[in-house]
């Protein structure tokens, strides 16, 4: 720069136009190109005497817009709009619950006022009878629902009993066969090995008997000898 020095002339400050400084609220979008003051004195360098006026910061195209982020600020005091939103979603949905709930009602309303106006009475008290009926029938149907849960509970019971019954009759059965097969093992084996005689039964009364003389003679097994009556004198006599 030494080498070739350049003369620069003063820049008047009345030439010089400013545009106007645009506030932030207003900003909608962010021009990256540099005003047209720049472009057009883009050769010229300001001199130390004339002062230095520097532009507007430009919001650059990450940062948030200002109108949003007081959006968000207000929406998002931490999880408080969260809550709002909640809050006010619930209270809609009652709100309409609460409207579909009164036109029901009314609806309601409207038919009993036609029924009543426009029904004869004749009518009415048939149809009252058709719902006493039908009241009846209903509770018609749940006695016998309760009869037949009571009837069904009682047959299972009985079938219980039953299936004891018959579980039981089966025991008595095999003990009954058991004890008949005891019998018939007693029965054989009785016959295989012969009973013991007791003496008694060996004794028998002696038989009075006449022989062919005419005498009567006596007979006792004990000794397996018979014995006149003349031989049993005569030995009283010697004795």
């Amino acid at each position: 720069m030494s080498d070739f020095p350049v003369a620069i002339p003063p820049i008047p400050t009345s030439s010089i136009s400013l545009p106007p400084m645009a506030s932030t609220s207003t900003l909608t979008s962010c021009d990256p190109s540099p005003p047209s003051f720049y472009s057009s004195q883009s050769h010229q360098q300001p001199s130390s005497s004339t002062p230095y006026h520097s532009p507007s910061p430009t919001p650059s195209r990450d940062s948030p817009h200002p109108s949003q982020s007081q959006s968000q600020s207000k929406s998002q005091p931490g999880t408080g709009g969260r809550v709002d939103k909640k809050r006010l979603r619930s209270e809609k949905r009652l709100q309409v619950e609460k409207r579909s709930h009164l036109k029901k009602r009314d609806a309601g309303n409207q038919l009993v006022a036609y029924i009543k106006e426009n029904v004869p009475q004749s009518e009415a008290g048939l149809v009252k009878g058709v719902a006493d009926a039908a009241t009846r029938a209903i509770e018609m149907m749940t006695d016998l629902k309760a009869h037949t849960k009571l009837v069904v509970s009682q047959l299972a019971d009985s079938n219980t009993q039953l299936a004891l019954e018959l579980t039981r009759n089966r025991e008595l059965s095999h003990r009954v066969l058991s004890l008949e097969a005891l019998v018939r093992q007693y029965h054989m084996s009785s016959r295989r090995i012969p009973l013991p005689v007791r003496r008694e039964e060996q004794v028998q009364v002696p038989k009075r008997e006449e022989d062919c003389d005419g005498i009567l003679t006596s007979t006792s097994s004990v000794r397996g000898e018979s014995v006149k009556e003349e031989d049993v004198e005569s030995k009283s006599n010697v004795l």
